[in-house]
């Protein structure tokens, strides 16, 4: 996040440096020195050089000219540093958020796998209980049954006394 603040900040700084034009640098034509504006450089051009010009105390066309094509180079050169950075930062964020969404994946999975194993350990103890309860009641009925076959057993003697 910090590194696309920065990046943030010097695309802003570009592009206030390319509409302002501050970009562009214009050396004197006499002493090649490099001014920020064509206006500095005129005023440069009258205080130093004012013998040079002596004709027109404007920038000669040309020189005009290749200070443009310069700036352009300059903006041209700024604009696919920009881009690239940008391209850049984008490719590193699309990173950043495929490794978070990988990381909520594996813990919504391991969530998921923990409630399974508590679903399933309460599932195994209520099948307890249930077999438990189950076992009791068969027991009760087989001795409910044992003294049912005793009393049918006596039954059986008593008849078979009776009858003979």
């Amino acid at each position: 996040k910090r590194e696309n603040r920065k990046r943030r900040k010097m695309i802003e700084s570009y592009q206030q440096m390319l509409k302002s034009g501050a970009t562009g640098l214009h050396p004197c034509p006499v002493c090649k020195r490099e001014f920020v504006s064509a206006e500095y450089l005129q005023g440069h051009i009258d205080r130093r050089h004012p013998d040079h010009f002596k004709e027109s105390h404007n920038i000669p066309q040309q020189q005009t000219m290749s200070c443009d094509t310069n700036t352009q180079e300059i903006q041209h050169h700024i604009m696919e540093q920009v881009t690239e950075k940008l391209l850049q930062s984008e490719l590193q964020l699309k990173e950043q958020l495929s490794a978070r969404e990988s990381q909520l994946i594996e813990e919504k999975l391991r969530e998921f796998n923990e409630l399974k194993k508590q679903e399933q350990q309460q599932m195994k103890m209520e099948f307890e209980e249930y077999r438990t309860a189950v076992m009791n009641e068969l027991h009760h009925h087989k001795q409910e049954t044992d003294q049912l076959q005793i009393a049918l057993q006596k039954a059986q003697d008593e008849l078979k006394v009776l009858k003979g």
